[in-house]
């Protein structure tokens, strides 16, 4: 990630920081990063997903998925938990998808410089869909 990426990022999470829907809400196996060892609703905190007993990521009965409407007319889809679903703030939303910008922060290799700047100049407007 490019330092105008990080200082974008690191501006739009100082406005949301204390927003109960921004957290870390992944946790992930110490000895193999790649390996997601479960899920939390960004909103309570609930788990949503965990790992079976043939240690496979399972989804849990409180699992959802909510689709996030930007104001350039992209869509991201996000983990919730079903009681947590129907917010409709904006600053939730921002903070939703904060959530899941730091996650993807982690993730990135930094071959995709271009698609950051997509990432930071969209911001969510409501939820498009709710599965």
């Amino acid at each position: 990630m490019l330092k105008k990426h990080k200082d974008k990022i690191k501006v739009r999470k100082n406005k949301i920081k204390t927003n109960k829907y921004y957290r870390k809400y992944i946790d992930r196996d110490p000895s193999n990063f790649g390996v997601i060892t479960a899920v939390y609703c960004k909103g309570c905190g609930a788990k949503i997903k965990g790992l079976n007993r043939d240690n496979q990521l399972a989804t849990y009965s409180n699992y959802r998925e909510i689709t996030l409407g930007f104001d350039n007319g992209s869509r991201h889809m996000t983990p919730i938990c079903r009681a947590c679903m129907n917010t409709k703030n904006a600053d939730d939303l921002e903070a939703l998808y904060i959530a899941d910008l730091d996650e993807l922060e982690l993730e990135d290799d930094g071959k995709d410089k271009k698609v950051w700047d997509i990432y930071l100049d969209r911001k969510p407007e409501k939820i498009h869909r709710e599965d």
